[in-house]
């Protein structure tokens, strides 16, 4: 057990006896705040040599203790009572974890995190102790992040631009939580601008055929026609390669739908290759599949060959310039909405399991950002209980209704009334038991 002594502390460690000393703790050790700290740091030293005992991680709260104070912090780490840490700045800590995840990323992706890298240190300082970082810097952050103005487009960041960056540096320090460098997520408690959206808009089957009429060639009417009716992300469609599905069948009788072989752009599974969704081919996919496949050349191996070749930014500058040229206006949010939509439909329909299966994200994540009212959830379904009791016409035709279908049970109802009715014959009596009217009579 860890001891005190005059000048120094001692621990045991792995069997052998080890000895922590510092001369300015005891220099003079008559204060009562001394003598508390003292004490403190023995009940600290015990914690942690009966967590190396038995092979435990140290507690949070006795952690952050001794991170706090320098002196102690160093040697309990050389004894390795306590992990060592190798990130003490913000800027280290970006760095430790590209270090690590960097090469797992796609270009996209790496892309993302450096700009939340520059943009996050362009507000809290670079060469701030990640230790010393407060809920009160994650508000202000939040609050200073929304006054930025970007480089690229001389104007302040989007909604949808600060809930990435905010939701990168959460899971940031969700990381340096989990390898000890923190002990809690000061960034948990922040809310993302974006996690509640409130700019939903319906791509109906009015407004899908006018874009539709918009599009310049086969190529952009199937690109269109997968995003609206599979509800990929944009930048799935474009790893299609010529066959990724197969048409419809029939089986005893009943029809089945073709299925698309789409790999998701944001899961992966153990072996690091991307988990592929089956969404239906739907008629309004597979009737421009068969017309794009017949203007393809020989020997193409992806579907989008042309649109391929553009980056995010022109395949969303191009589809809006289709849609002005057509005079249609351009709604917020542009591919989200389109997304959205499907996804309404498809767990308005099928379920939210299917759902979550051809659109390729959780029940919760669809609830929050996706899930929205469309026309059709408004549509009259039968007008005899669209109405509460006691309003109007359709409550009495519902009350109709349940009159004659009690009149009608009512024979039945009769029959089985008389037939429970019958009297068994008393013990002894035999065959000449017999009923007149309602009076039961023994003939003897």
């Amino acid at each position: 057990m860890a001891k005190q002594y005059k000048d120094r502390f001692v621990v045991t460690v792995n069997g052998q006896r080890k000895t922590i000393r510092n001369k300015s703790l005891f220099s003079s050790t008559g204060t009562r705040s001394q003598q508390r700290l003292i004490r403190s740091i023995t009940n600290l030293l015990e914690e942690l040599e009966i967590a190396k005992e038995y092979d435990l991680p140290p507690t949070r709260d006795a952690l952050e203790e001794v991170r706090g104070i320098s002196w102690l912090n160093e040697k309990c780490v050389e004894l390795g009572l306590i992990p060592s840490n190798c990130v003490s700045t913000l800027e280290e800590l970006f760095d430790f974890y590209f270090e690590i995840k960097f090469r797992t990323w796609t270009k996209r992706t790496q892309e993302n995190w450096l700009n939340t890298k520059r943009t996050i240190l362009e507000v809290l300082d670079p060469s701030a102790p990640i230790r010393s970082l407060t809920r009160i810097d994650a508000d202000n952050l939040q609050h200073d992040i929304t006054l930025l103005v970007s480089d690229r487009y001389k104007k302040r960041l989007s909604k949808g631009t600060i809930s990435k960056h905010l939701g990168n540096l959460r899971q940031l320090f969700n990381f340096a939580v989990k390898h000890e460098f923190l002990t809690k997520n000061v960034f948990d408690e922040i809310s993302r601008s974006g996690e509640i959206r409130d700019d939903h808009f319906e791509i109906n089957a009015e407004l899908s055929e006018r874009v539709l009429e918009a599009m310049p060639n086969s190529e952009w009417r199937l690109y269109f026609a997968i995003l609206r009716w599979a509800g990929c992300r944009k930048s799935e469609p474009l790893k299609l390669k010529v066959g990724d599905w197969e048409f419809g069948h029939e089986k005893n009788g009943a029809s089945y739908y073709g299925r698309l072989f789409i790999p998701d752009a944001k899961r992966k599974n153990k072996s690091g290759n991307y988990i592929i969704k089956y969404p239906p081919l739907f008629q309004q996919i597979e009737k421009l599949l068969v017309e794009h496949c017949e203007m393809l050349p020989e020997g193409c191996e992806y579907l989008f060959p042309n649109i391929r070749q553009l980056s995010e930014g022109g395949i969303h500058e191009r589809f809006t310039s289709f849609l002005k040229r057509k005079g249609i206006t351009v709604w917020s949010s542009l591919f989200n909405n389109i997304r959205s939509t499907r996804s309404t439909e498809i767990s308005r329909e099928y379920g939210s399991v299917l759902e979550s299966r051809w659109i390729g994200h959780s029940e919760a994540t669809f609830k929050m950002s996706y899930d929205f009212d469309i026309e059709a959830d408004y549509k009259v379904r039968d007008t005899n209980v669209t109405q509460q009791s006691g309003a109007g016409d359709c409550t009495a035709n519902l009350v109709e209704k349940v009159i004659a279908e009690k009149k009608r049970i009512l024979p039945d109802a009769a029959l089985c009334i008389e037939y429970k009715d019958q009297a068994v014959p008393p013990k002894g009596v035999r065959h000449w038991y017999r009923n007149i009217g309602k009076n039961r009579v023994c003939q003897k």
